[in-house]
């Protein structure tokens, strides 16, 4: 009797191999992540449509040279010690609404004489995390960590960092680019008993 009662008790579930295809069809896409940096390429002018930028980094160059780019014929040139004398520059994107990365950010960059240093800031809503970065003078695919469950106001590639420190060694920098949407995917992890 009591076996019995055991084996009432289990349930098997078979789920048809069609329905797990068609499910897992619809989270793909419902959770398809777009590319959230706008004119990561320097491409498109005005550059101050999707970017902010303050001191030296305002020079856009044209490759005249095929390949002096990363992709494409634009680059953006941060460095030397600008108008103001300090060095400090950057360039800025901020996102309204905030967005969540379905993906790390990932740029190019070199130092153009040098190698040198990026400091990529990561503003999240209640937090700011930056990485000083090394830059080699050939082009790099440099890659930051972006946390995927926080929501980010806005991106920040500068030659200073919190302490004030400025690099001015030239740097080229190309091709930002970051993947994620308005939500956070969630994560399902399922347990076999």
């Amino acid at each position: 009797m009591r076996e019995n009662a055991e084996k009432s008790n289990k349930t098997l579930v078979t789920i048809p191999l069609f329905v797990v295809l068609i499910l897992s069809l619809t989270l793909t896409t419902a959770f398809a992540a777009k590319e959230l940096i706008v004119n990561g390429g320097f491409e498109d002018e005005p550059i101050t449509d999707a970017w902010s930028i303050t001191g030296h980094a305002d020079e856009l160059i044209f490759s005249i040279i095929p390949g002096e780019a990363h992709s494409g014929e634009v680059y953006l040139v941060m460095g030397g010690v600008g108008v103001d004398g300090t060095g400090k520059a950057h360039v800025e994107q901020t996102f309204s609404p905030p967005v969540y990365a379905h993906s790390d950010l990932t740029f190019w960059s070199r130092g153009e004489f040098e190698p040198t240093v990026i400091v990529v800031w990561i503003m999240y809503e209640n937090v700011t995390i930056r990485h000083t970065i090394p830059v080699p003078d050939e082009w790099t695919k440099i890659t930051v960590p972006i946390e995927k469950t926080k929501a980010i106001q806005s991106i920040r590639l500068s030659t200073y960092d919190e302490e004030d420190n400025i690099y001015t060694e030239w740097r080229r920098v190309d091709d930002i680019s970051m993947l994620g949407g308005s939500f956070v995917i969630p994560e399902y992890h399922m347990a076999l008993s």
